[in-house]
């Protein structure tokens, strides 16, 4: 019924958050992949984020990476059950941008607001890590700047 929360916030790690945060970031790295990242993951392609900060390689990141996929399933299940969200009812798939596709499964507005809702419980979860991240990626670049 709502398995397709789990990558309705920008690909399968729902990576868009992370986006969002890196802009601005302190860390050039982590700015520059996210300025790269941020528009595909509009439309469900997370992989310049995925492999560019890298994620998939990086304990702290891949935390809330895998962690934020049930928590959007549940949340969008209990939307649907709760009635907040409509069933989706036709099938739909692509790499459109976030909101268009809920809508077009449903042909109700309200899940196209809850997509772009669901960046915020995902900006959460990822918080802590980025920031953490973003730490020792600063020290590593200033360390970087001093030796050279």
């Amino acid at each position: 019924m709502c398995y397709w929360y789990y990558q309705s916030c920008g690909g399968a790690g729902n990576t868009l958050a992370v986006c969002l945060m890196g802009l601005n970031s302190k860390s050039e790295q982590i700015k520059a992949v996210c300025r790269a990242g941020v528009g595909p993951a509009c439309f469900g392609i997370n992989e310049p984020v995925t492999f560019g900060l890298p994620v998939m390689y990086n304990p702290i990141m891949a935390i809330p990476y895998i962690l934020i996929v049930p928590v959007c399933i549940l949340l969008g299940y209990g939307a649907t059950a709760a009635g907040l969200i409509a069933t989706p009812f036709i099938y739909a798939t692509g790499l459109m941008p976030i909101g268009v596709v809920s809508f077009m499964r449903s042909l109700d507005i309200r899940n196209a607001i809850f997509d772009w809702l669901l960046v915020i419980p995902c900006g959460l979860i990822y918080y802590p890590f980025f920031k953490a991240y973003e730490k020792q990626l600063v020290e590593k670049e200033q360390a970087l700047a001093t030796a050279n």
